[in-house]
């Protein structure tokens, strides 16, 4: 990948919301805007952390349609989960279906995990109804592990 690929990669990722707002602020203030060269290890280690959350991405459908809900973007909802203030304890990761990346999560203490799916409008099931299938199953198994 070429040096302006490079540069324009950060930017990118973050505006499409792939990345955490905060990963994307700590990676600026790291490699102060150098992410092709940067000879910081805090730099290389925030670039390796994005490079592991975008990994096994499908590049060439990634702009899947309505990726974005314009009524309610899950940038609110990431914003609310956060001013809770309860502690990470699952840092921001993909989480996948068949070797593809479906979305995102980070998971806190007190048993809550905020979660994305990509291409989905308002109403998950309308538009990605396995994914909405795994993540109920998922959310039923940690009910049940919590009771026990």
């Amino acid at each position: 990948m070429n040096k302006l690929m490079i540069m324009l990669l950060i930017p990118i990722v973050h505006g499409m919301s792939l990345i955490l707002e905060e990963l994307f602020e700590e990676v600026n203030r790291e490699c102060d805007g150098n992410f092709y060269n940067s000879l910081s290890d805090n730099c290389k280690n925030k670039l390796a952390k994005i490079d592991e959350d975008v990994n096994g991405l499908n590049v060439h459908n990634i702009l899947e349609p309505c990726y974005h809900d314009m009524c309610v973007p899950f940038t609110r909802s990431q914003a609310w989960t956060r001013s809770i203030g309860y502690k990470i304890v699952d840092e921001w990761r993909p989480w996948l279906s068949n070797g593809q990346v479906v979305g995102y999560t980070q998971g806190y203490d007190h048993n809550l995990t905020f979660l994305t799916i990509k291409g989905v409008g308002h109403t998950v099931p309308e538009y990605k109804p396995k994914e909405a299938k795994m993540m109920d199953l998922e959310r039923i198994r940690h009910a049940t592990t919590f009771l026990q």
